[in-house]
């Protein structure tokens, strides 16, 4: 698949205070030994053994319909694909998933339900069908523009229903609390960073402890004359705006092997290209472009550039990366 997403191997991480993998035979470091490295907030991670987290013995797997009759190409209802850990209750974390590109919400909730059972946290994927939002415009994009490069209403943009999914699953399971985590990888980081961008200054957006955009192919560069979804232009963002986006957590995580340039879903149009090679150059450069613009506007910058290493464009092993990042924001 052009994700490349299978059921993760059963590890865990440990993001190592010198950036070298453990020894062979000794015991990994807590994850809460952590230290981002840098005035760049860089770290590597090494994927190790044992997550000492405790194994479930049961849980529950489930779609839901949620009605979305003005979102997207047609009236149809949004799958909600949920998982629930046993021993659930109303105050266990939340996660929430966006797929990659091949719009495979199961196979992304099940790479997530081993590591969700052993953390006790409940895990949203919605599906971004292609028939409902076809093509990159309307999803990794956002339908923010249409493909003719038309600003869209904002109540059509994609990125808004991500805060109508989490406001529905909220209700319909009872949860009282309003924090969650969001992971997306491949052209589901593409959406989620956007999301973050374009939803400095919302409120809702703000419930969100952690956002990680794993293995984008293309980003939004801070360039306020480029057009979107390359840049700025069209949708247009207050200098106000970016200081509360960069003051928002988000990781850019990036597998350190994710680096073919021919790579059967790399974006390949020419202000993608212009971004870097390959995946890993091009989320080095989004975040350095980003902390420039934030010291230029004199903005608190919260970003964090993770490296994982050894990994290419490998959601299964980009989930357990994220974890302990996850749980920590949600603590």
């Amino acid at each position: 698949m052009a994700d490349d997403w299978a059921r993760p191997p059963k590890t865990s991480l440990v993001l190592d205070e010198r950036a070298s993998p453990p020894e062979p035979g000794k015991r990994p470091a807590s994850p809460r030994r952590r230290r981002f490295i840098g005035s760049m907030g860089l770290s590597t991670v090494w994927a190790v053994g044992a997550p000492g987290l405790v194994r479930a013995q049961s849980s529950r797997t489930e779609v839901l319909h949620m009605p979305a009759p003005l979102a997207g190409a047609d009236a149809e209802a949004m799958p909600i694909h949920l998982h629930r850990p046993p021993g659930w209750t109303r105050e266990a974390p939340l996660l929430v998933v966006l797929h990659g590109r091949q719009r495979n919400a199961a196979e992304y909730l099940q790479g997530w339900v081993d590591l969700a059972d052993r953390a006790g946290m409940a895990v949203v994927v919605p599906e971004f069908s292609n028939r409902k939002f076809p093509g990159s415009s309307w999803y990794s994009h956002g339908h923010v523009v249409d493909r003719r490069g038309r600003l869209q209403p904002r109540e059509r943009w994609a990125l808004g229903l991500l805060d109508t999914v989490v406001d529905w699953v909220r209700e319909r399971l009872g949860i009282e609390h309003a924090r969650y985590a969001l992971f997306g990888h491949s052209g589901g980081a593409q959406f989620v960073h956007r999301y973050l961008l374009l939803s400095g200054g919302n409120a809702r957006a703000a419930r969100a402890r952690v956002v990680i955009s794993a293995n984008a192919g293309s980003y939004t560069m801070p360039e306020p004359a480029s057009p979107f979804p390359w840049g700025l232009a069209g949708p247009g963002l207050t200098d106000a705006e970016m200081r509360a986006a960069y003051a928002r957590p988000l990781v850019i995580m990036l597998g350190e092997a994710d680096t073919d340039p021919k790579h059967p879903s790399l974006p390949m149009e020419p202000a993608a290209r212009a971004q870097g090679p390959h995946r890993l150059a091009r989320g080095q450069s989004f975040f350095r472009a980003a902390q420039a613009h934030a010291q230029a506007l004199e903005a608190p910058f919260a970003w964090r550039l993770v490296l994982v290493a050894g990994v290419d464009h490998d959601g299964a092993r980009m989930a357990p990366a994220a974890l302990p990042l996850i749980l920590s924001a949600l603590a």
